[in-house]
């Protein structure tokens, strides 16, 4: 066997042996090793694809248009879907004289389970204009019903949500599909108007 020494370093060169000088059966094992070794970068990979799985998806956020309608008593903003599209979603905000701001947030065609009015809610809305998480209750199985009094900060609110973004509900209605809101435009800025005259009145 030839060997060449560098720095107490020896490299073998098992082409120079004479044919027959390594014991039966070392060639072979010396392939199984190799084989054994090859087949952990597939392991590895297949590690990785089961701890990297994406979580899931966050429930879809379903576009709706606004409308308004004001009277003397009441202003009122609904985000719904045109009748001919088959889509219950909805939220509804009513500004009362001499009352508060209301926030009802339901899509009754959602299969969630049935559940009592009374029940623990919580309101989330993301958008351009800010965000917020507001306590609410059921108000009946699959609608999420909150009423705030008519002060700054429910106006600062509202101003968020009519400048377009997410809301979405958790707590007992875990599930319920977010509502994508788009920007209302000139009309919601009438009727954050209108909120804001009952509230400075108070009548």
């Amino acid at each position: 066997m030839f060997f060449f020494e560098k720095k107490n370093q020896r490299t073998f060169v098992l082409g120079a042996l004479p044919r027959g000088a390594l014991p039966r059966g070392a060639l072979p094992r010396a392939r199984g090793m190799r084989h054994r070794y090859a087949a952990f970068p597939l392991l590895a990979f297949l590690a990785a694809c089961a701890t990297n799985t994406p979580p899931p998806a966050p429930p879809h956020a379903l576009a709706a248009v606004w409308n308004f309608t004001t009277t003397t008593e009441r202003c009122t903003a609904r985000a719904a879907f045109p009748e001919d599209d088959d889509n219950p979603a909805a939220l509804t905000l009513i500004a009362e004289r001499g009352g508060g701001m209301s926030f009802a947030f339901s899509n009754t065609a959602h299969p969630l389970a049935p559940r009592p009015p009374g029940l623990a809610a919580v309101l989330h809305f993301a958008g351009a204009g800010g965000g917020w998480t507001i306590p609410a209750a059921l108000e009946a199985p699959r609608v999420v019903d909150t009423e705030l009094p008519l002060n700054e900060t429910t106006l600062a609110e509202t101003r968020a949500l009519l400048a377009g973004g997410t809301l979405s509900a958790s707590g007992h209605v875990r599930g319920l599909p977010a509502l994508a809101l788009p920007p209302a435009g000139e009309e919601g800025a009438s009727f954050l108007a209108c909120a804001e005259r009952f509230a400075m009145t108070g009548s």
